[in-house]
């Protein structure tokens, strides 16, 4: 049970105990790791989504829609969030009465248009009235 010196810049160090590196050679051989690691990737994407949805209906409250009011959204930035958004695309639009979703496209000038921070992440997206 002795110590592993990990050298991390010139003066300072980090000690692992080996029990710590077989600890993590066991997790690698657990079964049950991989759809734990899974499960919680989705949780995460499916918290995103929720977040996501809940910023355009913000958007749409701001820009003064009536709920009823079907849009255009779009998504400027090239983000984990824009590609989670247009594999779930279908369920997007349905939550938020979208007709199309465009990503990495010229919003109109009409278009009402906000900044966000998702997960540490800014995020530009717009709202059209159809």
């Amino acid at each position: 049970g002795g110590a592993v010196e990990v050298a991390e810049g010139r003066s300072r160090g980090l000690q692992l105990l080996r029990k710590d590196l077989q600890r993590r050679d066991e997790l690698r051989e657990d079964e049950h790791l991989v759809p734990a690691l899974n499960g919680r990737v989705e949780l995460l994407e499916e918290g995103l989504m929720r977040e996501a949805v809940s910023k355009i209906q913000t958007m749409r409250k701001e820009a003064g829609f009536e709920v009823t009011d079907h849009i255009r959204l779009f998504e400027t930035q090239g983000t984990e969030l824009r590609e989670l958004m247009l594999r779930n695309q279908e369920e997007l639009c349905s939550e938020t009465l979208a007709d199309a979703f465009t990503a990495d496209a010229e919003i109109p000038a009409d278009a009402y248009r906000k900044g966000w921070d998702i997960n540490g992440k800014t995020v530009t997206q717009a709202v059209q009235k159809i």
